[in-house]
């Protein structure tokens, strides 16, 4: 009866048509419909006895068990390890073995659930291996973690990135999507090889594994009893494996916002750097299919903390003992964690304060203040070419360097034997100097009880000579360091005493060098800005909220999130 009366409206909407035309339509849809009604009755039927040929189903049942038998010897020395060394052991494994066994199997027969679990576990296993995006993007992660509460009542028992599954580790795999924009945005011009090939390997490996994983994973949800054994003391069930989802769901988004944006050169020379960071050039823009890229990332975020919630469903009426290898929350942390997931989902929906910080470059981190963001912004209107948030500029080259720290100290001992100033007897003495090549400045001052004195412009016959001999030493150092101290030296001596009148006079300290050895050389970026002062600058940024993902900002507040000056 619904079949005819959907033909019957078909017919009233194709009225227009006439003869053998509306014919045809009419013929159209009846297969169509015949077709659908064949699919749906018969599905199941066809899934199993056609689609699978009972061939491919012995073979993928054989690849399965000797999947599973190296699955068992490779995971074996993680099961009884330290927590704090088994992601050391994860990393010296080779699951691509073990991974591509699955795989073919899966290709086979997509029906066997230890399969599909298989695939995805050690799939995972293989994003958790030195998945770092710190040791790529550097000090570039600026934005701290958004939600400040840690759950460490109950500690993690499984391991790698994005797993186990706490909400500690949530709340750090979400944190990513605040602080990747912003990496993004200040990604050193030395990284960018390093960055293109993990974008790369993103784009060509991790994100499809990833969905493998995941749509290995789906339709196990509906074998609530489903069990699959890792050993005889670990046996992993629905709540490892809608852990296991929300890890891979957090993950498919972090790689897929890494890969959205094109940021690879053509070369890496001068000319390729000119051409490509250049107004107009396709570099710092978004993909072909970006936007459905992006928008993309932020629903996988959503799904994450769907998949957690899930878990919390399970383990909620759960006895406080069960355990689980992906999954760790104390019953008595659920509520909590409750609460912090729907935080995680008000950052991720609306505009929300969070702090702010910068990592500086001795990876000492420091909290510059908050301010306003509204993330799904940059996931749902996102910036076309982030070339176009800079002011009028043309580009350039020059000449930049690495470096390498190095302390130095040198032993500086000098005595006058006959000190008298008078009115000074045993007065306290402080001498401070430094020098700083990189502000071109030099301090030098001495300061004798309530008198300070600059040695820079001090008369000579003021000041004992045992402090000018110690200044003449001083000055010597810089002149025996200045073929080491390429860029940015500093000196420092300081020391403290008594003036005693009449007596031996002796100061006895040491000088601390500071610099920075140049060890290489790279061709860098040199922005030139059209605008000829820093109001005119600060006029020409004409998108500071960046698309509103920073609501309240001015073009101050981008600049200085951005680390550009107009000098």
């Amino acid at each position: 009866m619904f079949i005819m009366d959907f033909l019957n409206w078909v017919l009233l909407y194709y009225k227009p048509l006439k003869g053998a035309k509306m014919k045809i339509v009419y013929v159209k849809i009846i297969i169509l419909l015949s077709i659908s009604t064949l699919l749906m009755i018969s599905c199941e039927d066809i899934i199993d006895s056609n689609i699978v040929s009972p061939e491919d189903s012995a073979a993928a049942a054989l690849l399965a068990n000797d999947a599973n038998a190296s699955l068992l010897v490779l995971i074996g020395d993680v099961l009884v390890a330290n927590p704090d060394s088994a992601q050391d052991i994860i990393n010296l494994i080779n699951f691509s073995g073990v991974n591509d066994l699955y795989a073919q199997s899966y290709d086979l027969d997509y029906r066997n659930k230890d399969v599909k679990f298989g695939l995805a576990f050690t799939s995972a296993m293989i994003l958790s291996q030195n998945t770092n995006l710190n040791e790529i993007l550097g000090s570039d992660l600026r934005v701290y973690q958004p939600i400040t509460e840690v759950d460490d009542s109950t500690p993690t028992s499984g391991f790698g990135f994005g797993l186990p599954l706490s909400i500690n580790r949530v709340n750090g795999m979400i944190a990513q999507y605040f602080e990747i924009p912003i990496a993004l945005s200040r990604l050193e011009f030395e990284n960018l090889v390093a960055f293109n090939d993990f974008q790369n390997e993103a784009r060509n490996f991790l994100i499809p594994m990833i969905d493998a994983g995941l749509s290995a994973l789906d339709s196990l949800s509906n074998y609530p009893d489903f069990t699959f054994d890792l050993s005889d003391n670990v046996q992993i069930d629905i709540i490892d494996i809608t852990a296991l989802e929300a890890s891979l769901y957090a993950l498919q988004g972090i790689f897929n916002t890494i890969a959205v944006y094109n940021f690879e050169l053509v070369t890496t020379d001068s000319a390729g750097i000119v051409d490509g960071l250049s107004s107009g050039s396709n570099f710092a823009t978004l993909g072909t299919d970006g936007a459905l890229v992006i928008g993309a990332a932020l629903e996988s975020a959503f799904n994450s903390i769907d998949r957690v919630k899930s878990v919390l469903d399970i383990l909620q009426p759960l006895s406080s003992t069960h355990d689980n290898f992906l999954s760790d929350f104390s019953q008595v942390m659920i509520p909590e964690t409750r609460n912090d997931l729907d935080a995680l989902l008000v950052l991720l929906e609306q505009s929300a304060s969070i702090q702010y910080g910068h990592v500086t470059e001795d990876g000492a981190g420091s909290v510059d203040g908050t301010f306003q963001i509204d993330i799904s912004q940059y996931y749902s209107n996102p910036v076309t070419d982030l070339k176009s948030l800079l002011p009028a500029y043309t580009i350039g080259t020059t000449t930049a360097y690495n470096y390498n720290f190095v302390s130095l100290t040198e032993a500086v001992n000098v005595e006058q034997t006959e000190v008298l100033v008078a009115n000074l007897n045993n007065t306290p003495v402080r001498i401070n100097i430094a020098y700083s090549e990189s502000n071109n400045d030099t301090v030098a001052r001495v300061t004798l009880g309530p008198f300070t004195y600059n040695l820079l412009t001090a008369n000579q016959n003021i000041l004992p000579v045992a402090v000018w001999e110690l200044w003449d030493v001083f000055v010597g150092l810089i002149d025996e360091y200045s073929d080491e101290l390429y860029n940015f030296p500093e000196l420092s001596f300081q020391w403290e005493g008594v003036i005693t009148s009449g007596q031996s006079f002796v100061i006895d300290g040491t000088v601390a060098i500071d610099y920075q050895e140049r060890i290489s050389s790279y061709i860098a970026p040199e922005l030139l800005w059209g605008a000829s002062t820093p109001d005119a600058w600060l006029l020409e940024w004409q998108n500071p909220t960046v698309n509103g993902m920073f609501p309240n900002f001015a073009a101050t507040d981008l600049s200085n999130l951005l680390g550009i000056t107009w000098e």
